[in-house]
């Protein structure tokens, strides 16, 4: 489109240098729309493409400096569009991408808060399969869970066999699992073997 007459593209720019800022207003008016229009068909939302057309022109005042060598100003502003429209596209990618890495790295059940809740729930789940236990498979489980022991130091520390242990271990796993599966098998089998491998 031809520019008017009235719009003197040299005397702006030159005047523009000088920090006219009715200069600026003048060329802001000329080509905010089509900033604009390249930036909406880019994006397809309004909000991003008004920041671009801030963006661009902000951008116009305070390298206004530089504008004494601009040839063709339209040119030039579309394609400091275009470079700052896919600087965002860039910014967007990778965000988005961290966010999948992030969520793929926590299991399908998590939800941050309900992940918390539920978590602090199985825990009293777990901790009352544990104190339904017989005497000695308490007993080991919790040499083994909370103190870390191996099997042998466990049959040390108690005074029976090292099979003994194993025994008692299993069938208390078994328990628990039992004990756990029947309140939360809503929460999959992923969540038991993750409390019972703490």
């Amino acid at each position: 489109m031809a520019l008017p007459e009235t719009f003197d593209e040299s005397k702006m720019l030159e005047l523009l240098v000088q920090g006219d800022e009715a200069s600026f207003a003048s060329i802001f008016g000329r080509y905010q729309p089509k900033v604009y229009g390249t930036a909406l068909g880019f994006l397809k939302s309004t909000a991003p493409a008004e920041e671009i057309v801030q963006d661009v022109f902000m951008k116009v005042w305070l390298k206004r400096a530089e504008f004494g060598r601009v040839k063709n100003l339209e040119a030039y502003l579309l394609s400091m569009t275009r470079h700052l429209i896919l600087d965002r596209l860039k910014k967007t990618a990778y965000e988005n991408n961290h966010l999948k890495a992030f969520t793929a790295s926590v299991p399908d059940f998590i939800d941050t808060t309900d992940y918390l809740l539920r978590n602090r729930q199985c825990e009293i789940l777990l901790q009352e399969a544990v104190d339904g236990l017989p005497p000695q498979q308490k007993q080991v489980y919790q040499l083994a869970k909370t103190a870390g022991l191996s099997h042998e130091e466990i049959a040390t520390e108690m005074g029976i066999s090292r099979l003994t242990v194993k025994k008692h271990m299993a069938v208390a796993l078994h328990s628990i699992r039992q004990h756990l599966g029947s309140h939360i098998s809503s929460y999959g089998g992923a969540l038991i073997v993750w409390l019972l491998s703490r």
